[in-house]
């Protein structure tokens, strides 16, 4: 959806979301405290919420995101070597990008996911390309978040959507979405790349991880 999230997340059903991954604006400390609050309404109980965050502000917007009585869990970092990335304002050139990791209520990551992931591939964005954002969110580190926080038919929101990578990730892994983006020359990359993206046979697979998954629990 194209427009302002703060307006399109009230025709969200409460508890009906299942697992929130977004990349808010940095500085705003104001978008993270909105984000935890419609989390604690759209989200179902025991889901997580992760929201990617800058290393300078991260600890302001944890706690504005902790007020709203969302449960801080801990921080994952993604290193990513294998691209340029933004030039710091204080002469820093920064390669980790942290995530903030949330719940409402109880929820462990699950399988098991390290803090750390560093990712030395080439860069997959190519900039001159119409379907591409220059800092767009390399979709190996989606994937494996989406596999770790959700599961084949779940329910994922992100507000805050931009050329729609998690999107595209979503369709290829089998997960439904709600996504609203502010501007609309990136929501309609995004609705351009959903429409050229397959869903690959390594859904499957993720079935059945699941299906293991939950025998593991009824022993």
């Amino acid at each position: 959806m194209t427009g302002d999230a703060r307006e399109l997340a009230k025709t969200i059903e409460p508890e009906s979301v299942d697992f929130i991954l977004t990349d808010p604006i940095y500085e705003n400390i104001d978008d993270y405290r909105w984000l935890a609050e419609t989390a604690m309404r759209v989200l179902k109980p025991n889901s997580a919420c992760l929201a990617w965050v800058s290393v300078r502000p991260a600890a302001r917007s944890q706690i504005a995101m902790e007020e709203t009585g969302l449960t801080y869990q801990w921080t994952l970092q993604y290193a990513e070597f294998g691209r340029n990335t933004m030039l710091h304002l204080y002469g820093i050139l920064p390669k980790v990008t942290p995530c903030l990791f949330f719940t409402k209520g109880r929820r462990k990551a699950k399988p098991y996911i390290p803090d750390l992931i560093i990712n030395n591939a080439p860069a997959d964005i190519k900039p001159n390309n119409e379907l591409y954002f220059a800092w767009q969110k390399n979709q190996i580190i989606l994937r494996r978040y989406l596999e770790t926080f959700s599961k084949p038919g779940d329910v994922v929101y992100d507000p805050f959507c931009g050329s729609g990578s998690l999107e595209v990730t979503c369709k290829q892994t089998g997960r439904n979405f709600y996504a609203s983006e502010i501007e609309p020359d990136r929501a309609e990359i995004g609705r351009k790349r959903l429409a050229l993206t397959q869903m690959p046979l390594f859904v499957l697979e993720e079935n059945e991880k699941q299906a293991t998954w939950d025998l593991e629990e009824a022993i």
